[in-house]
Formats: structure tokens, C-alpha cells, sequence
């Protein structure tokens, strides 16, 4: 189990960076794909509140120009639900 939930968090913080890295101008559906896999895989571990901003970013209509807060919140959302699991079960060793 530990390395399954180490191979999430590797996962999503690469999803994170591509996101991040995308204009919510030009490639709102890829976007939206992305954020939603990322959201189904976080959900499944029990990360409820990055999940319900990814559906934001999934499937509202927002201006471009939020974009950029909006995944900067899931993503600090994110790394506080991470430390948080990591306090309760150390063993999972994640930086």
C-alpha cells in the first residue's frame, strides 16, 4: 500500500506541474480531461477538498485569466492533505 500511495503522490505532483504549465485560453478541454483523471485518483484515496477544486477546474466556466489561481489552490490544497497524511502514517516516507 505504501508504494501505491507513493506512486500517486508522484504522479499527481507531475500532473500538477503539467497543469500548471497549460493556458487555459488555448487548452481548455485537455484541461479539463486532466484535471478530471487527477481528481478520480486523488478522490479514491480520500482527497475530497483538491478534489472538489479540480471539479471546478474540470467543469466550470471561468475566465481564462482564474486559471492560474484556481489550480495554484488545488495544488496547495494538495500538498497540505499530503503533509497531513504523511504526520499520520510516517512510514509512507514522502518528502
Amino acid at each position: 500500500m505504501v508504494d501505491i500511495v507513493a506512486e500517486l503522490m508522484e504522479n499527481a505532483d507531475k500532473q500538477f506541474k503539467e497543469l500548471k504549465a497549460r493556458n487555459a485560453g488555448t487548452a481548455r478541454k485537455e484541461i479539463g480531461a486532466q484535471a478530471h483523471q487527477l481528481r478520480g485518483s486523488l478522490l479514491n484515496f480520500g482527497f475530497i477538498a483538491v478534489g472538489e477544486i479540480l471539479l471546478k477546474i474540470e467543469k466550470e466556466n471561468y475566465p481564462p485569466d482564474d486559471y492560474p489561481d484556481l489550480i495554484d489552490s488545488a495544488e496547495k490544497v494538495f500538498v497540505v492533505s499530503k503533509k497531513m497524511l504523511v504526520d499520520h502514517y510516517p512510514s509512507l516516507r514522502l518528502p
